[in-house]
C-alpha cells in the first residue's frame, strides 16, 4: 500500500513540475524563426538583410537556419563553396 502512495505522489510532484514549467514561459519569447507571409521564401533575417561584406573566393553566402541544444533560433549567414 505504501507503494502505491508513494508512487502516486511521484507521479503527482511530475506532473505539477511539468505543468509550472509550461505555464511558467511568457508568451512573445518564443525562439522560432519569424514569421512570414504564406507562400513566400524567406531568405534571411529581418535585422540583416544582406550578408556579410563580399565572401572569399570561390564561396557564396548561404543563410543558414538552426537551432542550439536548448531550441534557441541561430540563424546565420556562412560562407558556402561552390560547386
Amino acid at each position: 500500500m505504501k507503494r502505491v502512495f508513494a508512487s502516486a505522489a511521484w507521479f503527482a510532484v511530475v506532473g505539477c513540475l511539468a505543468a509550472g514549467s509550461a505555464f511558467a514561459q511568457t508568451p512573445g519569447t518564443s525562439s522560432a524563426p519569424p514569421a512570414t507571409a504564406p507562400g513566400s521564401v524567406q531568405t534571411g533575417p529581418a535585422a540583416y538583410p544582406q550578408p556579410p561584406g563580399t565572401p572569399p573566393p570561390g564561396t557564396h553566402y548561404e543563410w543558414i537556419f538552426s537551432y542550439d541544444r536548448h531550441g534557441n533560433y541561430l540563424g546565420h549567414w556562412e560562407a558556402v563553396r561552390d560547386r
